[in-house]
């Protein structure tokens, strides 16, 4: 594969980017993958580690979707653009490296927690404490390894582009031009980085022009992913292990974020109980005990709908969407979509629907609340209390 050098032609790049923005190819992924054919809730969900799942398979972590590099060490490249910008915004420097502790440089965009239009500071707690922190090389081509810097997300490298490049999804050709984390080793014309261009070739160019933005990041290899009909990594939610049972994902901080998202009291608990949930004083019996996901509660379906006196939901495998009615009140879920409706109102759901072992869990404030309930989180006796109104 040709890796040239082409700076008279990539001037016009910015341009390029101009008019992939104004066909919709800038701005955060939607969280979107395949669909594929099922028969129903109760036959399309088991769970894995990340690990077994096989290179180019695709999760949903953090509201996008991700394309799987490397299973066995949990390495992920989102899929889609996350916006466009300088790799380094200034014009003056001779040479440019993946640093986060410059202010103008990518690497602080994508890792400074204080930076509230940045990446990571848009990711929820929860979300943010399952990125692993990495040692990323720096060097330029041929010499990555000369240096390097420690954080939790990162860009591709040239070398990782040579690697990867045949796995489903990571070149874009023609779709949008995306920088790596790999600074030009000629710098005698100012500060150049690599780039995937529109030919699906390596380029470099100016570091200060703008790219589409590809963060990459490590998760635990042993995480539990979801998946649909044994389909491992299409369409699956990655699920952390710890949330798993509610003892580990409800005790210490966890237990004080629930407290603090419900709005009731903020004292952790730390007896070994399960969560259960209460409709009207009565016990909801469930298969599968409630899950603390991204600041939300999520527990099973059907016994919720049922304790709500809510009518039987209607699955369409289609396009995995759950449609139930209650009186004049009507809600439509998509599994793994933060998009939701009410009658014809969108809402945007903070933690989405999720397919565990075989069950469909479902966010219980949200829907709760548009049939009408109370809802309130009791930390003292870890339950989920809902009440007529």
């Amino acid at each position: 594969m040709k890796k040239q050098s082409n700076r008279l032609f990539y001037l016009f790049m910015p341009l390029m980017l101009l008019a992939a923005s104004w066909l919709g190819f800038s701005g955060p992924a939607a969280a979107i993958s395949s669909q594929p054919t099922h028969t129903g809730p109760s036959s399309e969900i088991s769970t894995a580690p990340l690990s077994t799942l096989a290179p180019g398979d695709t999760v949903q972590f953090a509201g996008n979707t991700w394309i799987i590099l490397n299973p066995g060490t949990g390495y992920l490249l989102m899929q889609g653009s996350y916006g466009s910008q300088a790799f380094d915004s200034n014009t003056s420097l001779k040479g440019v490296t993946f640093d986060p502790t410059s202010s103008t440089n990518i690497a602080s965009y994508l890792n400074d927690p204080d930076d509230s239009g940045g990446f990571y500071n848009g990711l929820s707690p929860a979300d943010q404490a399952l990125i692993q922190s990495t040692s990323w090389t720096t060097g330029s081509q041929g010499n990555e390894s000369s240096s390097s810097v420690t954080c939790k997300i990162g860009l591709l490298s040239y070398s990782e582009f040579n690697t990867y490049e045949d796995v489903p999804g990571v070149q874009t050709k023609t779709t949008f031009v995306w920088c790596l984390r790999t600074p030009y080793s000629d710098n005698s014309g100012g500060a150049f980085v690599w780039f995937e261009g529109n030919d699906g070739n390596l380029h470099n160019n100016y570091a200060s022009n703008p790219y589409d933005i590809r963060p990459a990041l490590f998760l635990d290899p042993g995480i539990s992913v979801s998946g649909i009909n044994n389909g491992y990594g299409v369409g699956a939610v990655v699920v952390p292990l710890n949330l798993s049972t509610p003892t580990a994902a409800l005790n210490g901080a966890a237990a004080q974020q629930a407290a603090n998202v419900f709005n009731s009291t903020q004292t952790s608990s730390s007896n070994s109980e399960g969560i259960q949930v209460y409709v009207n004083g009565t016990l909801v019996q469930m298969d599968v005990a409630p899950m603390f996901v991204d600041g939300r509660f999520q527990v099973q379906m059907r016994p919720l709908f049922e304790a709500l006196g809510a009518n039987p939901p209607q699955w369409d495998s289609t396009d995995r969407t759950i449609t139930d009615t209650m009186g004049n009140t009507t809600i439509k879920l998509q599994i793994a979509s933060t998009t939701a409706y009410v009658n014809e109102t969108k809402h945007t759901l903070d933690s989405p629907p999720l397919l565990i072992e075989g069950h469909t869990l479902i966010p219980v404030r949200f829907v709760s609340e548009a049939f009408g309930y109370n809802v309130k989180w009791d930390a003292a006796n870890k339950q989920i209390d809902i009440t007529t109104r």
